[in-house]
């Protein structure tokens, strides 16, 4: 389906936003470590919409602090570009790619982490994980195309530490007529992993 396979990083690993373990640079999980899995795919086997996620979990008993502080920044963005949407909505106001990365991106920086938040906050959804309609950028590019109903999009901060652990949590939304969706899990703690 994509030339990519999922992301599935642990620790320093988890810095680089599209780690691919591979046979020479995979790393045994074990107590203590940090997790990041990104996933996409799509039901059956005639053409729909993908869904794609992105999930981080510790492997222990009680998360590090440092780990909670960063996934708990990561989740406020998230949900102020969430509430940004929805608000848009209500009010009747249209809204661009780019200003939806700028809500996230100024909630991040607000709290200290935005030279950690590397890449645009998300993308169009369509029959491949990476759609052609509108993405959620004012990264890499200043995406000006309007987001209108019928188009699904991921939203997906991420703070990357260096040489430490990084964090993302991606859900999707769908832009129904009726208001902006949100259609996968939205998680709200790390997931915890126990090993004994």
């Amino acid at each position: 389906m994509t030339p990519d396979g999922p992301v599935v990083a642990i620790n320093n690993h988890a810095t680089d936003p599209h780690f691919e373990p591979t046979e020479t640079n995979s790393s045994t999980m074990s107590k203590g470590d940090w997790v990041l899995i990104d996933l996409w795919g799509r039901i059956g086997d005639e053409p729909s919409v993908c869904a794609d996620i992105t999930w981080t979990a510790f492997i222990g008993d009680e998360v590090p602090k440092k780990h909670l502080e960063v996934f708990n920044t990561v989740i406020g963005g998230r949900d102020a570009a969430v509430t940004l949407l929805e608000k848009a909505y209500h009010e009747g106001r249209e809204l661009q790619g780019w200003e939806v990365d700028a809500e996230a991106r100024r909630y991040i920086d607000n709290m200290g982490y935005g030279k950690y938040f590397s890449h645009r906050l998300g993308h169009s959804l369509g029959r491949e994980a990476h759609g052609n309609a509108v993405n959620l950028d004012g990264w890499e590019t200043i995406d000006t195309r309007t987001i209108s109903p019928k188009i699904g999009f991921t939203i997906e901060p991420g703070i990357y530490i260096p040489g430490e652990f990084g964090v993302r949590s991606e859900i999707d939304l769908f832009y129904y007529e009726t208001g902006p969706t949100v259609t996968t899990e939205r998680q709200t703690s790390p997931y915890i992993i126990q090993v004994s």
